[in-house]
């Protein structure tokens, strides 16, 4: 299958890009955690967004996992850093995963009142959750838009040349996942400048 080498490469140009990532929501100081929460982090998006392109899913499991490892990889930087601000980022990106996951189960309620559909599974709510544990709450903030606008354009793009029927379900994991992943490589300040 196709499938295995452009998993391969995609995961092998991800983990080079790691090398180069600036993110806003953990401290730079320690390039070897930095390191290896990207690392982390792009080995759970590729696996969560290719399960729900064939599934609709989001494994609990995995992205439990991959918040807590983001708590983890947040907590050693800011215990390997010389600078104690780094501290804050700790408080920041648990309130953040906190914030996503319940915000995302709000909008699922709301939405399923409203249109008597589910509109966003427990996986998405998680998935946020893993955003916010990695990016902070405007890492959060930043990744959720962004992922608003790929979807939708996906979407209007796809209903227009009839690729997608009316009230057909898409996967959101893997916009999700590209927008965490564009915030963990560019920074915060990059998006704002261009949101």
């Amino acid at each position: 299958s196709f499938r295995y080498p452009f998993i391969e490469t995609l995961c092998s140009i991800l983990f080079v890009l790691c090398i180069f990532a600036s993110p806003s929501s953990i401290g730079l100081t320690n390039e070897v955690v930095l390191l290896v929460a990207g690392w982390l982090l792009s080995s759970f998006l590729i696996s969560l967004s290719f399960i729900d392109l064939d599934y609709l899913w989001l494994p609990s499991c995995l992205t439990k996992s991959a918040i807590l490892s983001g708590i983890v990889c947040t907590l050693c930087s800011s215990l390997f850093s010389l600078n104690t601000y780094n501290h804050v980022f700790i408080i920041n990106n648990i309130c953040a995963s906190i914030i996503g996951f319940l915000s995302f189960r709000f909008f699922s309620f709301l939405i399923k009142k409203i249109i008597k559909k589910q509109g966003l599974g427990n996986g998405d709510a998680n998935l946020a959750a893993l955003a916010g544990s990695f990016l902070g709450l405007t890492g959060l903030e930043i990744s959720v838009v962004i992922s608003i606008l790929i979807a939708g354009l996906f979407s209007i793009i796809c209903l227009t040349k009839g690729i997608l029927k009316r009230g057909a379900y898409i996967p959101f994991g893997p916009f999700m996942s590209i927008s965490i992943l564009s915030v963990w490589l560019l920074g915060n300040d990059f998006w704002l400048r261009r949101l």
